[in-house]
């Protein structure tokens, strides 16, 4: 389970994307906009599965996370476990080992990986970093024009 957020137009991707000018040419500047239209997404994946995405405005807080995280357990403890044990899988952020989140994770009896045991800068370890990438790049390829035509996007993406 993660977070992440979706830009109307992708900033450029420095490690990638190559500009070629001439040997006496300077390259065009790259004009970045400083505050872009963009949208927050929140869903999980798993083994043969995803869970429905959530897009939501304002800045992720352990309270907001924990609504989500209520939504997406239920969804996929019902509809992809089906009583099998299971371990959610989330990264160390802020929200995901606050206090609120972890308590209501053992209130509920969800197995977690806790904050102390999960390595640091291993986005690799979470199978949904992978899957955000993807989402990106696709909805980019579609070229939305409006916040409206980018939520579109993500959910026509998405449920692809």
């Amino acid at each position: 389970m993660d977070e992440s957020y979706i830009e109307l137009t992708p900033p450029p991707n420095s490690k990638n994307d190559g500009i070629y000018v001439q040997a006496n040419e300077q390259p065009p500047a790259q004009v970045k906009d400083k505050h872009p239209t963009r949208i927050n997404v929140i869903s999980a994946v798993g083994m043969g599965f995803r869970c429905k995405i959530h897009i939501f405005d304002g800045t992720m807080t352990a309270t907001l996370y924990v609504k989500y995280l209520k939504k997406l357990i239920h969804e996929a403890s019902k509809d992809h476990f089906g009583g099998k044990d299971w371990t959610l899988v989330q990264d160390s952020g802020s929200f995901h080992t606050a206090k609120v989140v972890s308590s209501m994770l053992e209130e509920e009896g969800i197995s977690f990986i806790k904050k102390q045991d999960w390595p640091a800068s291993s986005p690799d370890i979470n199978p949904i970093e992978n899957v955000w990438a993807m989402l990106k790049s696709k909805v980019a390829e579609k070229n939305p024009k409006t916040k409206l035509a980018l939520k579109r996007s993500v959910t026509k993406v998405w449920q692809t």
